[in-house]
C-alpha cells in the first residue's frame, strides 16, 4: 500500500510538472497581469493566454524591452511563478504595486535568482517575496536588490547564494522552516514567528542585520549579530553567539540568557537573565541594565554609561575607560547587587558607585576620580598600589593589535626585568601584570615588553609576536602611542630593475639611506609592503637578512609575515645590543615572483613604517610609492617564437640566434635577471643568424633583448 501511494504522489507530481511552462516578459514596462507581455520564448511575440501560475518559470532578460527604472507593476495583490530568474541586466528594475492595492505579493515556489539591481517599493504600502517552496528546497540569489519584505511558508529549506537584505518584516508562516545563509551577510527589520511550526535561521559565520525582534530561534555560534537601529527590540528565544554588537541608539531586551564570545554593547540594553558565560563583554555607550551578567573580560569605554546589574561575575579582566566629571554609573538595586571577580585584583577607576557589594577571592580598589554614592561594601576607595593591569602577549607597543611594529620594543628593551606575572604564558589573554620601574619612550610600560611573563625581555618573547600576530584586543581601534621625534632619516627604497618578466624570480635589495644623507643612525626599522597580486604570485614572497651595515648575522632580530589576504607584507629588523648602527645600502632582501599572466606594470608601496634610534626616539622616513613595467615579451612584438630561436641554450662561448623572415635592423642586447644590461645594445643588420660571444658571462640566467623598430622581444637562455 505505501509503495503504491508512493508511485500515486510521484504520478501526480509529474503530471502537475508536464503543464509547467516559461515565461519571458516582453514589451518594456507593464502590469504583470497583462498578457501582452508574456512570451514562451525570449524576445518572441505575445502568445501566453494568462499570467503565470505558480508552476510556471518567469524570465526577464536582455530582450525584455526595458531600460533603466523601468517599472513592471505588481497589479494584483497575488502574483505567481515557480522559478524567478532576472538576467544580469546592466541597469535597474522596479517592481511597483499596483494603484488601488494595499499590498502586493510575488509567490514563488522554486528559486530566486536576481543578480542585477532591482528595487521593490511603493509609499505606505508592502511589496515583496512570498516563498512557498513546491520542493521544500529552494535558492536565493539577490547579491545587489533590497527587498521590501518577504514571507515563507514551510516545509522550506531557503538556501542564500548571496547577501540578502529585506528592508522590512521577514514573516517565518506556518511549517518547518529551515533558513540557512550559507554565510552571506543577512539583513532584515526584524526576524518574526507568525505561525506554528519548527523555525530556525542558521546563521553560520554570517553577519546577520536586524533592528527589532528576533522572534524564532537562531544558530548563531559562529555569527556576529549587529543591533543597528534606532528602535526598541526584543530578544524571545536563547540565543548562542560569536558575537553581538548593539549599535548607538537601539534599545534592546534580552528576555532569555544569551551566551557570546564577544558584546559590544554600544547602545541600550536590558538582560532579563544574562548574558551567561560570555567571554568579553565591551560597554561604549548608554545604558546596560543586566539582571545576571556574565563575562571572561568586561570593558565599560567611554562617558554616560550606566551599568546596572542584579549580580556581576567577571572571570579574568575588568577594564573601565572615562573622563573626570563624566564617571560611569555602576550600581545595583536599592536592594543591593552583588560583584564577584574569580582573579586576584581590581583595579576601577571614574566610578559613580552605588548598591555594590564585591564579594570572592579578589581585593577591590576604586581609585581616581570615583565617587561612592552610598550602599556599598567589600571596597577600597583608592588607587591600586603597585599599579596593576593587563597584558596581552605579543602586543608589545599597546596599540591593541600583534604585528611588525612590536618587535621593535622588544630590541629596544631587552634585559629590563620586573615583577614576573602570576601566569607565565603566551597565550593571548588578558595577564594581570604589575608595572615595572620603567618605561618606552612612548610611555607604554616596560612590563609589555616581558610577552611570556617570565620577568625579563629577551628574544623569547619574540615568539609571542609570531604567535598571535594579527590578533587585537577588545576595542581594537587602531589607536598609536607616539614616540618622540628625533629628526628626519632617509628614503627607504626597493632597489628594482628596470623591467620584470612574467613568471620570472627576483630577488630585490630593500635599501635605506643613501650617500648624500649623512649620519644615517638606526636602531630598528618595521615596515609593510603593499604588492598587487594579480602581478605577484603570493606564495612566492619571502625576506632574507643578510649581514648588512645594520646588523651582521646574530647582531639582530629579523620578522617578516606576509598577509595575501591583504596584499601586504609586513617586516621588522632590530638590533638588541642598544648600540645604534650607522651607513646606508641593502638591510634585506624581498624575493618574489612574478605570475605567467602578468602584466603592464607592478606597484610597490611602503606603509606602516616606523624606524628608531637607541633611544626609541622616532626617525621621519621618507616613502614614494613605486612602479615598474612588466614586459610580456612574446605577446608584445611581431616576433613569435617560430621566428627566434636561440641554441645552444644552456650555452658556453657563443650564442647563436637565427631569426626566420625578418629582415629589419636590429638592436642587440643582453640583460640579467634584474634587468641589469651585462652586453651593451649592437646593431645588427638583416641577417638570419647572429653570432654572441657569451665567454666572459658568469653563469646565471640572461635574457636576450632584440630591439625591431618599435617592437621589443625577449628570449630567456642560461649560461
Amino acid at each position: 500500500m505505501k509503495r503504491f501511494f508512493s508511485i500515486l504522489i510521484l504520478a501526480l507530481l509529474l503530471t502537475s510538472k508536464s503543464f509547467a511552462a516559461d515565461f519571458f516578459w516582453i514589451g518594456g514596462p507593464g502590469n504583470w497581469s497583462d498578457t501582452s507581455h508574456w512570451s514562451t520564448t525570449s524576445g518572441g511575440i505575445s502568445d501566453q493566454l494568462s499570467a503565470p501560475s505558480d508552476t510556471d518559470d518567469v524570465f526577464i532578460d536582455f530582450n525584455s524591452g526595458l531600460i533603466r527604472f523601468d517599472t513592471i507593476r505588481l497589479d494584483q495583490y497575488d502574483q505567481y511563478c515557480h522559478n524567478f530568474t532576472l538576467a544580469n541586466l546592466p541597469f535597474t528594475i522596479v517592481f511597483y504595486i499596483g494603484t488601488s492595492n494595499t499590498y502586493a505579493s510575488l509567490h514563488t515556489t522554486g528559486d530566486v535568482y536576481i543578480p542585477s539591481p532591482t528595487i521593490w517599493y511603493s509609499p505606505n504600502v508592502e511589496v515583496g517575496f512570498w516563498f512557498s517552496p513546491v520542493d521544500t528546497v529552494f535558492s536565493i540569489y539577490a547579491p545587489n536588490s533590497d527587498l521590501a519584505f518577504g514571507n515563507i511558508s514551510g516545509p522550506a529549506v531557503m538556501q542564500f547564494d548571496s547577501r540578502i537584505n529585506i528592508l522590512s518584516d521577514f514573516y517565518i508562516e506556518t511549517g518547518d522552516v529551515l533558513i540557512n545563509t550559507n554565510n552571506y551577510d543577512f539583513s532584515c527589520h526584524s526576524l518574526i514567528n507568525s505561525g506554528a511550526g519548527n523555525h530556525l535561521a542558521a546563521l553560520g559565520t554570517s553577519n546577520f542585520f536586524v533592528s527589532m525582534y528576533i522572534d524564532i530561534p537562531v544558530d548563531a555560534d559562529s555569527a556576529h549579530i549587529i543591533y543597528h537601529d534606532f528602535l526598541p527590540g526584543v530578544v524571545s528565544n536563547p540565543l548562542t553567539v560569536k558575537k553581538i554588537t548593539i549599535e548607538v541608539g537601539s534599545d534592546i531586551v534580552f528576555y532569555y540568557p544569551i551566551k557570546a564570545e564577544e558584546a559590544i554593547i554600544n547602545g541600550s540594553a536590558s538582560f532579563q537573565n544574562g548574558p551567561e558565560d560570555t567571554v568579553i563583554c565591551i560597554r561604549n555607550y548608554n545604558t546596560l541594565i543586566a539582571g545576571n551578567l556574565y563575562c571572561d573580560t568586561l570593558i565599560l569605554n567611554n562617558p554616560y554609561n550606566i551599568m546596572s546589574f542584579q549580580n556581576l561575575t567577571v572571570n579574568s579582566y575588568i577594564e573601565t575607560n572615562s573622563i573626570p566629571g563624566d564617571q560611569i554609573l555602576f550600581q545595583g538595586p536599592l536592594s543591593g547587587g552583588t560583584f564577584v571577580a574569580n582573579f586576584d585584583t581590581v583595579c576601577m577607576d571614574f566610578l559613580r558607585m552605588k548598591n555594590v557589594t564585591a564579594v570572592g577571592p579578589a581585593v577591590y580598589f576604586a581609585g581616581a576620580f570615583t565617587d561612592d554614592l552610598g550602599g556599598n561594601a567589600g571596597w577600597i576607595f583608592s588607587s591600586c598600589s603597585p599599579l596593576v593591569s593587563s597584558v596581552w602577549p605579543g602586543d608589545v607597543n599597546n596599540d591593541l593589535v600583534v604585528d611588525n611594529l612590536d618587535m621593535l620594543l622588544i630590541g629596544g628593551g631587552t634585559q629590563a626585568s620586573g615583577t614576573l606575572r602570576d601566569s607565565i604564558s603566551t597565550l593571548y589573554i588578558a595577564h594581570s601584570a604589575i608595572d615595572w620601574n620603567g618605561s618606552y619612550a612612548n610611555g607604554i610600560n616596560l612590563k609589555y615588553g616581558d610577552c611570556n611573563g617570565d620577568g625579563t625581555i629577551l628574544m623569547d618573547d619574540t615568539l609571542a609576536i609570531v604567535q598571535n600576530y594579527g590578533l587585537v584586543h577588545p576595542a581594537f581601534n587602531g589607536s598609536q602611542h607616539l614616540f618622540p621625534l628625533s629628526g628626519f632619516g632617509s628614503e627607504l627604497t626597493l632597489d628594482l630593475p628596470s623591467t620584470l618578466m612574467p613568471g620570472t624570480s627576483y630577488s630585490i635589495p630593500i635599501v635605506y639611506g643613501d650617500s648624500l644623507t649623512t649620519n644615517n643612525q638606526l636602531y630598528g626599522i618595521a615596515f609593510s609592503i603593499l604588492y598587487d597580486s594579480t602581478v605577484v604570485d603570493p606564495g612566492s614572497i619571502s625576506f632574507d637578512f643578510p649581514a648588512s651595515w645594520l646588523a651582521n648575522i646574530g647582531e639582530s632580530v629579523n620578522f617578516w609575515k606576509n598577509e595575501p589576504n591583504l596584499q601586504k607584507a609586513a617586516v621588522a629588523i632590530t638590533r638588541f645590543d642598544n648600540i645604534n648602527a650607522q651607513g646606508q645600502g641593502n638591510i634585506a632582501t624581498f624575493n618574489f615572483t612574478t605570475k605567467s599572466t602578468a602584466a603592464n606594470s607592478l606597484n610597490f608601496q611602503f606603509i606602516r613604517a616606523l624606524a628608531l634610534l637607541e633611544n626609541q626616539s622616532q626617525i621621519t622616513l621618507d616613502l614614494q610609492p613605486q612602479s615598474i613595467p612588466v614586459i610580456t615579451g612574446l605577446s608584445d612584438t611581431e616576433l613569435s617564437a617560430n621566428d627566434l630561436h636561440l641554441y645552444p641554450n644552456p650555452v658556453r662561448d657563443a650564442l647563436h640566434i637565427r631569426i626566420y623572415g625578418k629582415s629589419d635592423q636590429l638592436r642587440i642586447s643582453i640583460e640579467n635577471e634584474l634587468g641589469q644590461t651585462v652586453v651593451a645594445a649592437k646593431e645588427y643588420s638583416s641577417s638570419n643568424e647572429i653570432v654572441l660571444n657569451t665567454a666572459l658571462l658568469p653563469s646565471g640566467i640572461y635574457f636576450i633583448k632584440i630591439q625591431s623598430g618599435h617592437q621589443i622581444t625577449y628570449k630567456r637562455f642560461v649560461k
